[in-house]
C-alpha cells in the first residue's frame, strides 16, 4: 500500500519495487517450499495518503488475505491543500473516485483552471486555508488500523515511513 512511490512514478512497471520484489521472491523459491510462486499486489496509487489506503485495504485489498503488508505513507499525508478539506473528512472511499480522477487529470480544461484559479489567488493576495491532508495523530491512527486488520488476517506487516515526518523519531511496530 502506498502513494506514488509505490505505485512505480516514473519507471517502468516491471522496475516498481513491487514487480522487483515479486521477481526476486519468485527466484529465490525452491521445490521444497511451502509456496511455489509469490504473487505481489502493487496497491499505491498517485496522491494517496494513509487514510485512503486504510479505506483501500479495508475495503478492497483485505479480501485478498496477503501473508505480507508493507505501507509507505507519509509524504502526502503531511502535504496541504489549499481549499480542500482534511482527507478523513471526505465522504467517499477513494476507490469510489478513481475513474473520476483518472479522467479529470487528463482534462486540459480542469488542469487550465486550477492553473488560473492559483495565479488569482497569488495575485490577489487572498487568504487561503489550507488544510494538511492527515494530521501526524490520524496517520498514526491509519497506520494502526491497517495493521490490525492485516494481523487478524494473519498477515504480517511492515511500515516504511519518512523519517522526516516523526521528527527523526524511530518506529518499532
Amino acid at each position: 500500500l502506498g502513494d506514488s512511490t509505490t505505485w512505480g512514478w516514473g519507471v517502468a512497471s516491471d522496475k516498481t519495487y513491487a514487480a522487483v520484489m515479486e521477481t526476486q521472491l519468485n527466484a529465490a523459491f525452491t521445490d521444497d517450499d511451502k509456496y511455489k510462486e509469490a504473487v505481489v499486489i502493487n496497491g499505491g496509487m498517485p496522491g494517496y495518503t494513509s487514510f485512503q489506503g486504510r479505506l483501500l485495504f479495508e475495503t478492497e485489498l483485505a479480501g485478498y488475505e496477503p501473508d505480507l503488508v508493507i505501507t509507505y505513507f507519509g509524504i502526502n499525508d503531511c502535504h496541504a491543500r489549499p481549499g480542500n478539506p482534511p482527507d478523513a473528512r471526505l465522504r467517499r472511499t477513494p476507490t469510489d473516485l478513481v475513474p473520476f480522477v483518472r479522467l479529470l487529470r487528463k482534462s486540459k480544461f480542469y488542469s487550465d483552471a486550477r492553473k488560473t484559479i492559483s495565479r488569482l489567488l497569488d495575485n490577489n493576495n487572498e487568504s487561503v486555508s489550507l488544510f494538511q491532508r492527515v494530521a501526524p495523530d490520524e496517520f498514526e491512527r491509519n497506520l494502526k488500523a491497517i495493521s490490525d486488520v492485516a494481523r487478524k488476517n494473519g498477515a504480517a506487516l511492515i511500515n516504511v515511513t519518512p523519517v522526516w515526518n516523526f521528527n527523526g523519531a524511530i518506529r518499532d511496530d
